[in-house]
């Protein structure tokens, strides 16, 4: 090591040193030191907590989906269908109230409105629900013009994007007028 860097790292130890043991403020800056030291010791240990718990739940549904691929295939109860697929259909389709579903013996019944342009994935997908034997299309579809909400996901910008659009538009507009002001 250097002369220069055992120096450095001597001047740093003793600056360190005198500011918690200066004798006026010292016990104060002590305390805080401490405080948070306190502070980060908790927060480490409620992350490494909350990781934890993380993992074990991520194993547990990893078990759970191991043992089904060796178990025979039960149809689950119909309720339970249900809540499948209304929990898909918010990803699926732009206005998921507007579908009724009804299970029988793990037949899936869709009925109500839907965009035309959402109708075959929705039925698609609705498919390959872990439990569903077979998709009823009663579905009414919808175009985009006809008043009544059937309006597409697909190209629309989520709520953060639009925001930040209309921030960068205004941004954009006072800056062109304050050069309109500075050039008059």
């Amino acid at each position: 090591m250097k002369k220069s860097t055992i120096a450095l790292v001597g001047i740093g130890v003793g600056a360190g040193l005198m500011y918690v043991a200066d004798p006026a403020v010292g016990r104060r800056r002590r305390g805080r030191l401490r405080a948070v030291a306190a502070h980060t010791s908790k927060a480490l240990k409620t992350a490494a907590e909350a990781r934890t718990h993380d993992v074990e739940n991520r194993l547990s549904g990893l078990t759970a989906r191991s043992r089904l691929l060796f178990s025979a295939a039960e149809t689950p109860i119909d309720d339970v269908l249900i809540g499948r697929v209304r929990a898909r259909l918010g990803r699926l389709v732009s206005h998921p109230h507007a579908i009724e579903v009804h299970v029988s013996k793990g037949v899936v019944t869709l009925s109500g409105g839907v965009a035309a342009a959402e109708a075959s994935r929705l039925l698609s997908e609705v498919a390959h629900i872990r439990g569903v034997v077979g998709v009823e299309d009663r579905l009414n579809r919808l175009t985009v013009g006809s008043g009544e909400g059937g309006i597409a996901r697909h190209g629309q910008w989520t709520p953060p994007a639009r925001a930040l659009m209309s921030a960068a538009g205004f941004l954009l507009l006072a800056l062109a007028s304050r050069s309109t002001n500075a050039q008059t």
